[in-house]
């Protein structure tokens, strides 16, 4: 079983891959730093091929998008397993699926403006993680969705039960500010997986636990 959040962003500019990936590694070392973890792993993003997992070349200073016959594959230094990343034109049955079931939604009214300048734009991306990843990925792939969607303005979703369905679609900045924070969740099985995520990142990432 694997679970996804989708991003929707509400500018028609499109970040570089290196604006993602800095903001992506501040808010990933800020998640840590808040719980007690002084560490600061890299993150590695690599553009592979979907047919053969071939590792493709990319320009750093280019748009934060690439062809459907590869996926962005992120990991954390020193850390097994990562997330693979999608990004996909959207088109008009995405779009008739939010005007249809999301946008209508009580909790969606206040941003109802935002969301439809967002499914106006040309791309969506989404993350995915696959079952047994190790918690640091966990944790990275929202945070990874919530720092796109915070760059230019935009939301996360999610309908696979990756987080809280009730609070989708959110916008990027308070997503960064709910995700994975147990003091944040009232739902109590959410609020236990976000404190075995922290306490097994903790010894993925060499951080003493007792």
């Amino acid at each position: 079983m694997s679970t996804t959040f989708e991003v929707y962003i509400s500018s028609e500019t499109i970040p570089t891959f290196n604006r993602v990936v800095e903001a992506c590694e501040l808010n990933y070392w800020k998640y840590l730093l808040s719980n007690g973890i002084s560490e600061r792993p890299k993150l590695s993003f690599k553009l592979l091929t979907r047919e053969n997992d071939k590792e493709a070349p990319f320009d750093k200073e280019s748009p934060f998008i690439w062809d459907d016959d590869k996926y962005l594959w992120v990991q954390v230094e020193n850390v097994v397993g990562g997330t693979d990343c999608y990004a996909e034109k959207t088109n008009e049955e995405d779009r008739e699926y939010w005007v249809e079931d999301i946008i209508p939604l009580e909790r969606s009214k206040p941003i109802k403006g935002l969301l439809k300048k967002c499914i106006e734009q040309k791309y969506h991306w989404w993350f995915r993680r696959s079952a047994g990843q190790p918690a640091a990925i966990n944790i990275l792939y929202g945070i990874l969705a919530g720092s796109l969607a915070t760059i230019e303005k935009g939301v996360v979703f999610s309908g696979d039960s990756a987080w809280d369905y009730t609070k989708m679609p959110i916008e990027g900045d308070q997503f960064l500010e709910c995700y994975m924070v147990p003091e944040k969740e009232i739902d109590p099985e959410l609020k236990s997986w976000a404190i075995e995520n922290i306490n097994r990142a903790k010894l993925e990432l060499g951080v003493d636990n007792a």
